[in-house]
């Protein structure tokens, strides 16, 4: 089963996204479900599997592009995506920049002309530093479906943007962190 599906390879072009892929995935029980493609760009992939996560991380990216620039009414072509502070991966280090760079070609195969990457702790800084009226220092916890991140941040009051003191992270997460 698993050979026939590869040889098959996914018809991205025809993707469904979100809740209308799982609804439509567990009503069919045909296709393939990818959830978090981002945690396997940090494992050694062989044969037509970079091929196959290639194909399917630019059209993920391209439909991000392509529902942003329709939602805004302009042409969306820069982009700063989230990033775990460490990537899960088979090959420490260089899985990570292995990630980075698979990441990096997708979103110019996508349509980007710029993309940068912030550290998903430090993101979700920026995001409670709107919210804070009174600044304080606060230690954001990301747990997410492969990787645990931490940053130690001032946020909220007038200051622009919140102060990253520092962030860190562990390849762990997800049902890992379940067990």
């Amino acid at each position: 089963e698993i050979r026939r599906a590869m040889e098959a390879g996914a018809d991205v072009e025809n993707a469904l996204y979100g809740d209308e892929a799982v609804k439509a995935y567990m009503a069919s029980g045909t296709g393939h479900l990818v959830v978090s493609p981002k945690s396997m760009l940090g494992y050694k992939l062989e044969g037509n599997a970079r091929e196959a996560l290639l194909r399917i991380a630019t059209q993920l990216l391209r439909h991000i592009r392509t529902t942003a620039s329709a939602q805004l009414g302009t042409d969306v072509r820069a982009a700063v995506m989230g990033r775990p502070v460490r990537f899960r991966s088979s090959m420490k280090e260089a899985g990570g920049v292995q990630a980075l760079e698979i990441l990096t070609d997708t979103a110019y195969a996508a349509g980007f002309d710029s993309v940068e990457f912030l550290e998903e702790p430090a993101a979700a800084a920026y995001g409670y530093h709107r919210a804070v009226a009174t600044p304080r220092r606060t230690l954001i916890l990301d747990i997410g479906g492969g990787t645990t991140d931490i940053a130690l941040a001032h946020v909220g009051g007038t200051a622009a943007a919140p102060v990253i003191d520092g962030s860190w992270g562990d390849p762990v997460g997800g049902t890992d962190v379940d067990i």
